[in-house]
């Protein structure tokens, strides 16, 4: 080994041992620990546990209901045409006279300069 190569060297592991130092020292074990005890915790309170008297018949009822409107909501989709609408705003698109509008405001502008 050269001069310059162990001059590398020991540059690198200063380097290293600085970097590793500049990171230690930015870290706070006590805040590192609050926060995995909280994690360790239950996320629902034992203070604020209700119980919760569900009748089976409604939940049912619900459900049916639910699965109803879900079939309604399917079957009215299938109804829309997006082709058609998809065709009526590109049309709508291709009528917009950007010249016009453009020429519009640059008047105005003209306008608010005077």
């Amino acid at each position: 080994m050269n001069i310059h190569s162990k001059t590398k060297v020991i540059v690198s592991l200063g380097l290293i041992i600085s970097i590793a130092v500049a990171v230690m020292a930015f870290q706070d074990s006590s805040k590192v620990n609050q926060k995995n005890q909280k994690s360790m915790l239950d996320t629902v309170p034992r203070s604020n546990h209700h119980d919760i008297d569900i009748d089976m018949k409604d939940l049912d009822k619900a459900m049916k209901e639910l699965d109803i409107q879900m079939k309604n909501v399917g079957s009215q989709l299938k109804d829309i045409d997006f082709e058609k609408i998809s065709k009526q705003v590109q049309e709508s698109i291709n009528k917009i006279d950007f010249d016009k509008i453009k020429e519009e405001v640059n008047r105005s502008m003209k306008e608010v300069d005077m």
